[in-house]
């Protein structure tokens, strides 16, 4: 279990080309209006801060992690559902950096992830803490002032963790294999930022070379870069930039990824577009808006045969109003909360509780005009 590729997207293509202005371009999908009887999200739980990150194990089983802070260092926010209150857990004092990725493969096998958040505020501590006989430890310390934007837990001695943004200092990839963290540094591995997962030896993941994105495999012993995508987006230019952001593996031969191609106009501005390609096992072929697979590149599942996504968001971002739940081949909208007046709600991670017909989500409700935030913890059962 990971996390849902649903913050990280809209940051990066901004710090990317920064100094440029960036318009984010929507497009229309297949998207029904929700039925009379679709249930809607509800709030369970609320913490001063920002949510970023949510893993659900099991009915009884639920975290929601984020930190205090965006715009300086600041220690991690860790809830734990007990009963029917949120209640921040106990950390490690060496943890001083806010939560950006966790994961699960079990109640008592919970991963998190620390790192700097969207600026580089070189205090922060980037490091794996590990929830260890209900005591939350620090696993491995990756270093100081670097980012994470990645991680996968297959299980208790097989976890992945990825950095690489664009934006500054990352961790790179480190896998965790029986009870020893270890980097690969070799290319493309040092470039990935997040991955999914089929299988232990089959893995598919995304990144960034610093020239274009990437899409690479690990085949359980080795990454290798996959040219074959690249075939099919816009070559980068001084005017073209392709950032390969988001990949949903089902299995080799079905593999959606999202590309943001950011087009500049001849006043100096970007205008980034989500480009989805989908590979059949023989070839790549785009993916247009109006069909199911538009949004499978940053969609999780249900554990139904279905999935849930927050879909692209634009930016600037606007209050979101609905998730989107798929199956049958159509999107469903799914109702959240509204916002408070003055405020817009960003949902960062959405999770389905393994076997049940019952999703979380967290979401942060931001002021439009100081930028403070109030971490919103979601649930629905459909």
């Amino acid at each position: 279990m990971g996390k849902s590729r649903i913050r990280y997207s809209a940051a990066i293509a901004a710090i990317a080309i920064a100094g440029s202005s960036v318009v984010m371009s929507s497009t229309a999908s297949a998207v029904a209006a929700p039925p009379t009887s679709t249930p809607s999200f509800r709030i369970v739980g609320t913490t001063p801060g920002y949510l970023t990150s949510l893993v659900a194990p099991s009915l009884t089983t639920q975290w929601a992690f984020g930190s205090a802070e965006l715009s300086k260092p600041a220690p991690p926010v860790v809830l734990q559902h007990t009963g029917n209150l949120w209640v921040q857990a106990t950390m490690p004092n060496a943890a001083n950096g806010g939560i950006v990725c966790a994961g699960a493969s079990s109640p008592s096998n919970v991963w998190a992830f620390e790192s700097l958040m969207y600026g580089p505020f070189g205090a922060n501590t980037a490091a794996a803490l590990h929830l260890s006989s209900g005591h939350w430890v620090i696993g491995h310390n990756f270093g100081s002032g670097l980012f994470v934007t990645g991680c996968n837990v297959l299980s208790s001695t097989n976890v992945w963790a990825f950095g690489s943004t664009g934006a500054g200092p990352s961790i790179g990839t480190w896998h965790l294999q029986g009870s020893t963290w270890a980097r690969t540094t070799s290319f493309p591995a040092a470039s990935l930022g997040q991955a999914s997962v089929v299988s232990p030896s089959n893995i598919w993941a995304t990144g960034w070379d610093g020239v274009e994105g990437l899409l690479a495999h690990w085949n359980g012993s080795s990454w290798a870069a996959d040219p074959s995508l690249l075939k099919a987006l816009p070559k980068p230019s001084s005017s073209v930039n392709v950032q390969v952001q988001a990949v949903t593996a089902v299995s080799s031969a079905n593999l959606w990824v999202e590309a943001n191609v950011g087009r500049m106009d001849t006043h100096g501005t970007w205008h980034y577009a989500p480009q989805v390609e989908h590979w059949n096992g023989v070839n790549w072929s785009q993916v247009m808006a109006s069909a199911f697979g538009y949004y499978l590149p940053v969609a999780v599942p249900d554990t139904h045969g279905g999935w849930w996504t927050a879909g692209y968001q634009a930016s600037p971002p606007t209050s979101m109003t609905f998730l989107l739940h798929g199956s049958n081949g159509l999107w469903v909208k799914v109702p959240l909360p509204a916002a408070r007046a003055g405020d817009r709600l960003e949902v960062t991670d959405v999770v389905n509780v393994p076997g049940t017909r019952v999703a979380f989500a967290v979401a942060d409700e931001i002021s439009v005009t100081t930028g403070h935030g109030t971490g919103v913890i979601l649930k629905v059962t459909y």
